[in-house]
């Protein structure tokens, strides 16, 4: 038999390649273990060493204490301030303050937060005391000659309306004060939020429904004595106004004239809006029986005074700008 060859001797083996080599070493170093407490964390890149050839990385609170650090922060800063105080700068002239308002700009720019804080509320409670002291020295509300104009001829329509449940009190002038805020002519913009403007307008009101019914009464009064017929005195009281003579503003007035010759004291008016309300309680508020009673009205004064010339034109209706 013969013999196996015999393997080669060490020294016969080929050498090892450079890349053989470097494979090796590599994965030598991969299969060791590093001592504890050394080495670098190559996962999470921190350093581990404790070498004084490779220090670690510094915090961040480390690099904003170094001087050098600091020094180019505060550069940052300051660089950042100029340009918002240049834009303000440039703002404040737009708007036209004052030299020493845009100092006071410049010096609220350089403030710190909470000063800046404790600068715009004195400044509020500044502005505060300077709005009081306006409204404490503005002139009382007076009503103007405009509005009073509208009051008066709001007022006549009012009163020509044949809708009015009473002639005094407090329901004609909130009727006239309701006109008013519809229509909206000349009256100040703050009316239904200060009382009292309310009330000075509610006094304007009551004094001009006051000399109206004067002048109602006088006219009134004067067509019995001249036996004035009823459309004329309509067509009278309407002229210059926006009311129409109507049948049932006639019909109002020819109640007038009946209540006229049964009283013509101050107490009027007062006699007026009791003969209203007898009317209403005795037709138990049928619309057709109140129609009714003022026809009978109506018809008796034609019949006392005359009937309507052929030249004043009567409505059926009243306008809805008196009702």
């Amino acid at each position: 038999m013969s013999s196996s060859p015999t393997p080669p001797s060490v020294s016969q083996q080929e050498p090892m390649s450079a890349q053989e080599k470097a494979r090796r070493e590599l994965e030598d170093s991969m299969r060791s273990s590093l001592p504890p407490g050394d080495g670098e964390d190559l996962w999470s890149g921190n350093n581990t060493t404790n070498s004084e050839s490779d220090p670690p990385l510094a915090s961040s609170d480390e690099m904003q204490g170094s001087p050098a650090n600091s020094h180019i922060i505060n550069a940052w800063h300051t660089s950042s301030l100029r340009i918002e105080m240049e834009s303000a700068r440039r703002l404040a002239v737009s708007k036209k303050l004052h030299p020493y308002q845009r100092d006071a700009v410049e010096t609220f720019l350089k403030a710190s937060p909470v000063a800046r804080e404790a600068h715009l509320f004195v400044f509020m409670c500044e502005l505060g005391n300077k709005l009081d002291s306006i409204l404490s020295t503005a002139p009382a509300f007076t009503v103007s000659s405009a509005l009073l104009e509208n009051i008066k001829a709001f007022t006549v329509a009012v009163l020509l309306s044949s809708k009015l449940e009473v002639y005094k009190g407090v329901v004609p002038r909130d009727h006239v004060l309701a006109i008013i805020r519809k229509e909206g002519l000349n009256i100040p913009p703050n009316l239904d939020r200060d009382p009292h403007i309310v009330k000075v307008v509610g006094i304007a009101i009551a004094e001009e429904l006051t000399q109206a019914r004067s002048r109602v009464k006088k006219a009134v009064g004067a067509s019995i004595k001249n036996s004035t017929t009823i459309y004329d005195l309509a067509d009278a009281l309407t002229d210059g106004t926006r009311c129409i003579v109507s049948v049932p503003l006639c019909a109002r007035l020819s109640l007038l004239r009946k209540v006229y010759l049964e009283d013509e004291t101050k107490g009027f008016w007062d006699s007026v809006d009791a003969r209203l309300k007898l009317i209403r309680s005795t037709a138990n508020g049928d619309a057709r029986k109140i129609t009714r009673a003022f026809r009978k009205i109506l018809d008796d004064d034609r019949q006392t005074y005359g009937d309507a010339p052929t030249d004043i034109h009567v409505e059926a209706e009243a306008d809805a700008w008196q009702e």
